[in-house]
């Protein structure tokens, strides 16, 4: 039997969302199906569904160019040692994957898989008519990357508080108890990005449809 892969969960879920037709502006509400039956969807499915619409609380997710600036330089330093490139993209449904591998002793020579998906709808402010001609980095996107730093450097934390963040969590998402820093001196609280979506988001943050 062959496993989905995540870009093909996303697919997925981007399929199903013209099915339902939103009841109501409130999280909690019914949804109507496909044949006018009510649906009831509660919890993580609703607030899916609600963010795949646009509709809920705005969020207040930063664009790809301000995470890049608020990121540590320590960071932007080890990202010019990795090399990136574009496996595939889906137009459909705005989402890039890339591949980075770095030149450090002690980074995987597997490399890293990197995601970068548009966000779109009333919730983002965004939606394809008005994003024709930006460049990515101007926009607001959700990121995800299979490395251990994301996890652990706080960049993963750091996503899902600013609403930017792919997939649920493979970490603790809660600040830390002690002051991590880089060699440098600034806090893990600057890790927006790690490495790999670091030089990756460059080649993607250049891209326009």
């Amino acid at each position: 039997m062959c496993e989905s892969t995540w870009e093909d969960q996303q697919e997925f879920i981007i399929d199903r969302v013209p099915f339902f037709v939103l009841a109501s502006q409130e999280w909690d509400e019914v949804f109507e199906g496909d044949e006018g039956d009510p649906v009831d969807f509660v919890g993580k499915e609703a607030a899916l569904r609600l963010a795949l619409l646009g509709l809920g609380p705005k969020s207040k997710a930063p664009t790809l160019r301000d995470r890049y600036q608020k990121t540590n330089q320590i960071t932007k330093g080890r990202a010019n040692k990795c090399h990136t490139r574009e496996t595939k993209h889906n137009l459909r449904s705005l989402l890039w994957t890339y591949e980075t591998k770095c030149g450090e002793s002690y980074s995987s020579r597997k490399g890293w898989i990197q995601h970068f998906q548009i966000m779109l709808g009333r919730k983002f402010g965004q939606s394809r008519e008005n994003i024709k001609g930006k460049l990515f980095r101007d926009l607001k996107v959700g990121v995800r990357c299979t490395c251990p730093a994301f996890v652990y450097w706080s960049s993963e934390r750091l996503a899902q508080k600013g609403d930017y963040l792919l997939s649920e969590p493979r970490g603790l998402i809660k600040a830390p108890t002690r002051n991590f820093f880089f060699a440098d001196g600034s806090s893990v609280e600057t890790s927006y990005l790690c490495k790999h979506l670091m030089i990756a988001g460059r080649h993607f943050g250049s891209k326009k449809l």
